[in-house]
């Protein structure tokens, strides 16, 4: 059996029912403190689109559509629009994550 090397591994646990739902988001655990962890360095962040999409609450909500070529966790995101993003200081999988910026 292979051992674990700490600084290359993490654990992200995702939690869904039989029937797929999603019971809760993810969890990750570290086996090192971040500072220790040695990350891909060819990791790549590109913005797939952005749209402007409708909110039932009269804000104007954006929808980026992300996609990664590894796994990132923490991603943190801003721009110079006032508002704020849903979702921040994420883990982002290698595949696509959406993130809205609501704006009011």
């Amino acid at each position: 059996m292979n051992q674990i090397e700490p600084s290359r591994n993490i654990i992200v646990l995702h939690v869904i029912d039989s029937d797929g739902n999603e019971l809760m988001g993810d969890s990750v655990s570290l086996f090192v403190p971040p500072k220790d962890l040695l990350l891909p360095r060819d990791a790549l962040v590109e913005i797939k689109s952005i749209e402007a999409v409708a909110a039932p609450n009269k804000r104007q909500v954006v929808e980026m559509t992300l996609l990664s070529n590894t796994l990132l966790l923490y991603v943190l995101l801003s721009c110079g629009v006032e508002g704020h993003f849903e979702e921040n200081a994420f883990i982002m999988k290698a595949g696509i994550e959406k993130v809205s910026l609501l704006h009011s």
